[in-house]
């Protein structure tokens, strides 16, 4: 299941769930949706301190999608 962090209602990033290779993080224009950035990590905990150190993303804006 993704995880999203949105500002003013559009993705700004995404965490999907690689299976055994890890979590991607994926990071996206506010403007036009393009992703400009994609990571992996082994753990979603570990994609989400990146988005914060490297995007000021704070950790408690994540939320679960359906």
């Amino acid at each position: 299941m993704d995880i999203t962090y949105k500002i003013d209602g559009k993705v700004r990033a995404r965490i999907r769930d690689g299976g055994e290779v890890g979590f991607y993080l994926y990071l996206y224009d506010l403007d036009s949706g393009a992703c400009t950035h994609d990571y992996l990590q082994d753990t979603q905990a570990l994609a989400q301190e990146q988005a914060e150190e490297d995007f000021s993303l704070a950790l408690s804006g994540w939320q679960q999608e359906a």
